[in-house]
C-alpha cells in the first residue's frame, strides 16, 4: 500500500492543480479501503455496514472539500473591496 500511495505522489506535478486533485483522491480512497478492513471484525452484519457507510461519508466529504476550496478560491462568495459589479473589467486593479 504504501508502494502505491508513493507512486501516486511521484507521478503528481507540482505545477498541475489537476495532479494535486489526483493525489488527494487517491489517498483519500486509499484510506478508505485500510478503514474498512477493520470493519470486517465485527460479526454482525448491520453493524459493519453502518461504520462502513461512516468511512465512505467521511471519504466523499474529504473530497468534496478539497473540491469547494478550489472552486470558492477561483470564485469567492464577496467580491473584493471596490468592485461594484461581475463585469471582471471593472473589478481590475
Amino acid at each position: 500500500m504504501p508502494l502505491r500511495v508513493l507512486t501516486a505522489l511521484a507521478v503528481a506535478s507540482p505545477h498541475e492543480e489537476r495532479d494535486h486533485n489526483f493525489v488527494w483522491v487517491f489517498i483519500a480512497l486509499a484510506a478508505l479501503c485500510v478503514g474498512q478492513v477493520f470493519t470486517l471484525r465485527d460479526d454482525l452484519v448491520d453493524l459493519r455496514y453502518t461504520y462502513q457507510s461512516f468511512l465512505l461519508l467521511i471519504a466523499f466529504v474529504a473530497i468534496l472539500a478539497r473540491i469547494a476550496w478550489q472552486s470558492l478560491a477561483l470564485a469567492p462568495l464577496r467580491p473584493r473591496r471596490g468592485c461594484r459589479g461581475f463585469v471582471e473589467s471593472r473589478c481590475q486593479g
